[in-house]
């Protein structure tokens, strides 16, 4: 009686129950678009690797495998390239790959921090510029040591020049310059 339902099932379902991690009660088997899907993320993945700066590869934590996949996709080009980055993504997905993409976003987020700080003092800028007091106050807090009478002047210098509609606002820029170089967080 085996026989006949063995018989009966087809090809595609018998590979599936003797596929390993099929043993999982309940669980779907993963379609062809999907396991497409996440083979893309993981190339897409590799080639974040490959590209990578070397002294950033360093502080991502990668087993021994994938180390090599990654040194050998250097200096190749093209078609080689594809190759080896196709094979960097089979690589990670055998292993862990979701530590090494939180890891690889941890290397990108400096970037992040200094996008914001570069914000927050050019709003730091525009407040000293409209007259903002208190501007001036937080930074006296933060940075008693700060060189007042240069940033006093500097701010001068940028509210004269915005007045008369000169171009360039080279004192705006001199000033964030000043702000960006004392150490300034607020």
């Amino acid at each position: 009686m085996t026989e006949s339902v063995i018989a009966s099932k087809s090809k595609s379902q018998r590979k599936r129950e003797a596929a390993p991690g099929s043993s999982d009660a309940g669980a779907a088997p993963r379609s062809k678009s999907q396991r497409k899907r996440e083979a893309l993320a993981s190339q897409a993945l590799g080639e974040s690797l490959a590209t990578l700066a070397p002294s950033d590869l360093a502080r991502i934590p990668m087993w021994p495998d994938l180390e090599a996949a990654v040194a050998g996709a250097r200096g190749l080009e093209r078609a080689a390239l594809r190759r080896q980055i196709r094979y960097i993504g089979r690589v990670l997905r055998e292993g862990d790959a979701e530590s090494i993409a939180q890891a690889l976003d941890t290397v990108r987020r400096p970037g992040r921090r200094e996008a914001a700080r570069h914000r927050r003092l050019e709003r730091l800028r525009d407040a000293l510029l409209g007259g903002d007091g208190e501007a001036f106050d937080r930074i006296r807090e933060e940075r008693p040591d700060l060189d007042f009478r240069k940033l006093r002047r500097l701010v001068t210098t940028a509210r004269r020049e915005r007045e008369e509609d000169a171009p360039g606002n080279a004192s705006a820029r001199r000033l964030f310059r000043f702000l960006r170089d004392s150490g300034l967080e607020s």
